[in-house]
């Protein structure tokens, strides 16, 4: 899913009128689904308690990710305050019976003082013992600012640390000084300059994209051909304003994975097939994206979530994409690992192996499954997409709590579609797993 088309304010309209026509079929099956529920253990595969109890804050409240922290913290018996702003005030999320309370807070990018004076208040009225940021990226330089201006820890890299990891050519500049391998990669700000860099490498193709975040444009990574070049690169809007980076096109097999860290070191980890529009999570061991992981983070001495898009190589080399200073959706693979909330807070609890996903096994969202679905051409490719969701794990339906699955579907969803379509504004796609509707220049 490489192209950039954007689609109609009527488009978002319709699709927000259709989830909502679907809210008695989708209760239908979650009512069964909650009847049927077998007997078992809580989310976090144990019901374990610590005897260290924490409050917990979690910022990020609508994306899928923090929700699964949320349901880690809680099963063994940690408090979790969630947060997040507009537009996401309605986030199916807060519904978790994890969740103790849930608040509003500024939009860091849109008043920085205020969102820090507002998670101050929440850490000193709940006696907060941890503030773990789920960061979007046009959120994640400030909250690393929360360092300076909090009484407690934040599990997060600091200003200097997500610049670095931000800026994929400073990212690949650090991954060579830390001795693992990395890529070409040149930033430019003009199509004159992105001719230079392709007449100094004649025998290297590259791919152009943004060098700051898009979340549009991100997905749009043409490989520059030498019959092309010249038209892919006067469409595209390079000027010093908004420069773009062209990167050595790596060819093999594509691989995300997220780190856990403290200090340099690993204590929650996992590796997953990836895709550029990542949908789905399966954990697999490859020892050398590992070692490249570990030997990273232990060489810049990181603290926090960190995740990276790597590619192995035919001939066994891994080299790096990007990363990105925050926690990876993968997360949600960790579904019933009761030792991951040690990776978070008790940190020497963990051994010389960093917690890893326990029982395997695939992770979809029904939204995204449903695409899948419509997207595949004929009855037996159509069949097979079905098969595919039914035998994975939904990362938001939990047949004891059905709730949080039916508002992210039939209210939050659909809210956000409208709340897009009454602006007039063009999107390119509804993303389930960070609960947004993903428009040009949005966060």
């Amino acid at each position: 899913m490489s192209d950039t088309r954007l689609h109609t304010p009527v488009g978002a309209a319709a699709l927000a009128a259709a989830l909502v026509a679907a809210a008695p079929a989708t209760a239908v099956g979650a009512a069964l689904s909650y009847l049927r529920r077998p007997a078992g253990e809580p989310r976090g595969g144990s019901a374990h308690r610590d005897n260290d109890p924490k409050t917990v804050l979690i910022t990020g409240g609508k994306m899928t990710k923090a929700a699964e922290l949320a349901r880690h913290f809680a099963a063994r018996g940690h408090r979790v305050i969630l947060a997040e702003s507009q537009p996401y005030t309605q986030t199916a999320h807060r519904a978790w019976n994890a969740v103790s309370r849930f608040d509003i807070v500024p939009r860091p990018e849109h008043d920085d003082a205020g969102y820090a004076r507002a998670l101050a208040d929440i850490v000193r009225e709940n006696r907060v013992d941890l503030v773990v940021p789920v960061s979007s990226p046009a959120s994640a330089r400030y909250e690393a600012g929360l360092h300076d201006v909090l009484d407690v820890p934040v599990f997060h890299p600091s200003v200097d640390q997500v610049d670095m990891l931000d800026d994929t050519h400073a990212f690949c500049e650090s991954a060579r000084a830390a001795g693992v391998a990395a890529p070409i990669t040149a930033p430019v700000t003009s199509r004159e300059a992105a001719l230079a860099v392709l007449a100094q490498h004649p025998q290297t193709r590259f791919i152009v994209k943004p060098r700051h975040y898009d979340p549009v444009r991100r997905l749009a990574m043409p490989v520059l051909q030498a019959a092309d070049t010249d038209n892919v690169l006067a469409a595209l809007p390079i000027s010093a304003e908004r420069p773009w980076l062209l990167q050595a096109y790596l060819e093999g097999e594509e691989f995300c994975a997220h780190a856990t860290v403290h200090a340099g070191r690993v204590t929650a980890y996992c590796c997953c097939p990836s895709s550029p529009f990542q949908v789905e999570y399966e954990h697999v061991e490859r020892p050398a994206i590992e070692q490249w992981v570990t030997q990273y983070v232990s060489h810049h001495r990181l603290t926090g979530q960190v995740s990276f898009d790597l590619i192995a190589t035919p001939d066994g080399r891994v080299l790096p994409i990007e990363c990105n200073p925050r926690a990876h959706s993968a997360i949600t693979s960790f579904n019933r690992t009761p030792a991951f909330t040690d990776a978070y807070l008790f940190p020497d609890r963990i051994g010389d192996t960093p917690v890893k996903p326990v029982d395997g096994g695939l992770t979809m969202w029904f939204g995204h499954a449903l695409h899948q679905i419509a997207e595949a051409r004929g009855l037996r490719s159509k069949a097979a997409a079905v098969r595919r969701y039914v035998s994975a794990r939904d990362a938001v339906f939990d047949p004891g709590e059905p709730l949080p699955f039916l508002l992210l579907y039939h209210w939050h969803m659909p809210r956000l579609l409208l709340r897009t379509a009454l602006a007039g504004r063009r999107w390119a796609r509804v993303d389930f797993n960070i609960g947004k509707v993903v428009e040009d220049g949005g966060d």
